[in-house]
């Protein structure tokens, strides 16, 4: 490799591009679509909502990789929230519900969380190592 940098059609990156699209468009027919098209691999509802967030966060996350992970986050809370609301609007038995939409902002913001951390941690200095031998 040449310094690390990958060229944007590399097939990586079109792997990533790609699952992004695919796990978003996934997302979206579990969240619109009938019931019986939504899987249950959790316990709880609350917990696929934030699991599927999470994932969904980190795709995109590697998809758009010359996005800073604010502008990545956003986005993707946009679309938790989109959702949400499409759910309220659409007909059907499967009304939104505010505790899916905290569920899908907590898998949002645990994926950006240490992110958080590390900046956090960057606004302080270094110690200087101690030398364990004097």
């Amino acid at each position: 490799m040449d310094g690390g940098r990958l060229p944007d059609d590399h097939p990586w990156a079109i792997v990533a591009r790609g699952g992004a699209v695919a796990l978003t468009l996934a997302v979206i027919a579990a969240s619109v679509g009938p019931v019986q098209w939504l899987p249950r691999l959790l316990y709880s509802n609350n917990l696929e909502h934030f699991a599927a967030f999470y994932v969904l966060a980190l795709a995109f996350a590697a998809a758009r990789y010359r996005t800073s992970l604010r502008r990545v986050l956003v986005d993707i809370a946009g679309l938790a929230t989109a959702l949400e609301v499409a759910r309220w609007l659409l007909p059907g038995p499967r009304m939104g519900n505010f505790n899916h939409w905290i569920a899908d902002l907590g898998g949002i913001l645990a994926f950006g969380a240490p992110v958080v951390v590390v900046a956090f941690r960057r606004g302080f200095r270094h110690a200087a190592p101690l030398d364990r031998d004097a």
